[in-house]
Parts: C-alpha cells; structure tokens; sequence
C-alpha cells in the first residue's frame, strides 16, 4: 500500500515486510533503485564502518553518491527493547528534521527504510546524500581564523537548547566542517526531553563529551569551556 503525505514533500509504501519513507524531492530513480534493493547495493558500497550493530557504506550510483547506514540487532537484549522503541533510522530522521527547524545543519537524510516480522522491527537503514568536508576530528585547528569552530559548537548547544534536544554522542568525529560551516551527524539516539533538568543534564554530558575532543587543543578547549559554563 502507497501512502503519500498532504503536502506531497514524502512518498512512503508499507509491503512484504517492508516500509520506507522517502523524500519525493530526492526520489530519483537512483534512490528508488537503492531503496527496493538496499543490502544488495550496500554490498556493491565502500565499507565506512562496520560494527556489530550497524554498517555504514558510500554507494556511487551514476553519479549521484549516498550514505547509507543499516541498524541491526545486536542481541537477545537489544530485540526485547524494540518492542518499546523506535528504530534508531526513524529516531535519527525525526531529528533531522527538527535540528532543520532549528537552524542546526546536517545531513540531509532522503529516506529512512524498516524491515519488520509479526512481532516487531528487525533491521532499519537511514539513507543520505553525501556531504563533502573534514570530519572535525581531522581538521587542522590552528588554520580555524576568529574563533570559528568555538563559534559553531557553541551555536550548535544553544539551538539544541531551544528544542528541547540532546545529541547523545557528540564527539568531534560526528561533525563535518564545509565552507566555514558545521553539520552534526548520527542522529540515531538524538532525543527530545520533557523536562528541563533532564535536557539541561544531558546537554552538558554533549558539552563535556565535545571538550574531551579537544584535550590535544588547549586553547579551544578553554574558549569552549568558558562559554559553555
């Protein structure tokens, strides 16, 4: 079955065990190939990561390039809790959207795809343009003019602030930097809170994640460290 949303921005369809949500304005016939057959085009991508868990690959697919990261049970444990919780694809799409809303830069997810049984989701891949830069971790920090890195992550808390939000791994690995600007990525336990201890508590575990990032940078970790505190 085809659902469509009012606004005509998605397209989604629910058959065979399968769902996905797409972006109509990125639904080329590239993404839709990838999407009705994504582990074999995974298999054709070059590995990022691979972990238990999750596998990330870059697919090239006539010259359009995606990110595409598949989620998967861990264990016995982990498989009793999906049946409480989204998959982590869904949670990092939500997110995007509402960092979007925010102002915060990301990647651009143009699909989220749920694999599922009688009893609940198995496996779930979230599907992204590709995004050029330096991972954060790799940048030359002593190039960054007028305090440009410290100006960014400081915006990026302060707007995650606004929403209710924390990151959840905010280390210096999951941000990109392209022309000047900063995109977080791996949204998959970016999470909204109700209360405003809780957001407060967890926006500063992000604070003190980023900072460790910096241990080898004195000077940065001490700008950051006095404007977040």
């Amino acid at each position: 079955s085809e659902i469509q949303k009012d606004t005509s921005e998605y397209l989604g369809r629910n058959e065979d065990n399968l769902r996905w949500i797409a972006k109509k304005k990125y639904l080329s016939k590239n993404l839709q190939e990838i999407i009705s057959q994504i582990d074999m085009h995974m298999e054709k991508g070059e590995s990022i990561k691979d972990e238990k868990g999750h596998k990330i690959v870059r697919l090239n697919l006539n010259e359009e390039i995606f990110i595409i990261k598949k989620y998967q049970i861990k264990g016995l444990w982990h498989y009793l809790r999906k049946f409480f919780s989204q998959t982590r694809a869904f949670t990092a799409w939500k997110a995007s959207h509402w960092f979007k809303a925010a102002g915060i830069k990301t990647f651009n997810i143009v699909a989220v795809i749920e694999r599922y049984n009688s009893l609940t989701t198995t496996e779930s891949y979230s599907i992204s343009l590709n995004l050029p830069g330096e991972r954060l971790d790799e940048v030359d920090i002593n190039e960054q003019k007028e305090h440009l890195i410290e100006n960014r992550l400081y915006s990026f808390f302060k707007r995650l602030r606004w929403i209710d939000f924390n990151h959840g791994d905010s280390k210096s690995s999951n941000f990109i930097l392209f022309q000047k600007k900063l995109f977080v990525f791996d949204l998959d336990i970016s999470k909204r809170r109700f209360l405003k201890f809780r957001v407060k508590n967890k926006i500063i575990k992000d604070q003190r994640r980023i900072l460790k990032s910096f241990e080898e940078h004195k000077k940065t970790k001490d700008s950051l460290t006095k404007r977040f505190y």
